[in-house]
């Protein structure tokens, strides 16, 4: 029996338009290329930031330290102006992305009732987001609040998905060990296959898809499928 739950967000708890990722690039490429006076386009350096940055193991500072170092040699600004620019994104312009966004109805009730046996909860969805980002996209999936027990934001994490090594330091951050978790997500090379490279158990949020690399041991189905599998195992033994 497991102590503790990992649910990815995007496409398990909140589902996205399939566009959703390059409509957010996109949008915030066009804020910083009006704050910073930034003509060259941002998109492809975001990808050649990610590989840069996915080619460094054991790094010793936060994601986000290692982003914010990147953007400022590229984009050659300060960090005051990068911070603002930045910050009236999140805070302005960001909602407007709610509209390719639908919320998976009864989540709330559903964490609780998990929570509620004894298991941990945390919210292991992808650290390329800022905190004031998984909280914005909480909201939209009715989670607003909701008491995790760990949520895996750039600011705080070192590692990021589909590295191994995040999902350490996830079970290292809440204080129960790999083989003790499941992990709840939709994309498998993303969540379930480096879940269960470091000895946790996995659920399949299949989204109607088919994959031969997922062991055909690992439970899978809708996000209610997971949800009734979760509190049919009981309380943490």
């Amino acid at each position: 029996m497991w102590q503790a739950v990992g649910l990815d967000l995007d496409d398990t708890l909140l589902e996205l338009d399939g566009d959703f990722l390059s409509r957010y690039l996109t949008a915030l490429e066009s804020s910083l290329q009006a704050a910073l006076a930034v003509k060259d386009p941002l998109y492809p350096m975001w990808g050649d930031i990610m590989k840069t940055i996915l080619a460094q193991p054991n790094r010793a500072d936060s994601l986000y330290n290692h982003i914010m170092s990147h953007l400022l040699t590229r984009l050659h600004t300060t960090r005051d102006a990068l911070d603002r620019a930045l910050t009236r994104f999140y805070q302005e312009e960001f909602s407007r992305l709610r509209q390719w966004t639908r919320p998976r109805y009864g989540m709330n009730g559903l964490l609780a009732a998990i929570r509620g046996r004894g298991v941990r909860v945390a919210l292991v969805t992808s650290p390329w987001f800022p905190r004031r980002a998984i909280e914005e996209r909480l909201e939209w999936a009715g989670l607003e609040g909701f008491p995790f027990d760990l949520v895996t934001a750039m600011e705080e994490m070192h590692a990021t998905k589909p590295e191994p090594q995040y999902y350490r330091e996830v079970a290292d951050k809440v204080g129960i060990p790999p083989e003790q978790w499941i992990m709840v997500g939709n994309d498998v090379d993303e969540d379930i296959l480096p879940a269960l490279s470091v000895g946790m158990k996995a659920f399949w949020i299949t989204n109607g898809q088919t994959d031969p690399r997922v062991p055909s041991a690992v439970p899978r189905g809708t996000i209610y499928d997971a949800g009734r599998y979760l509190l049919s195992a009981g309380v943490p033994g």
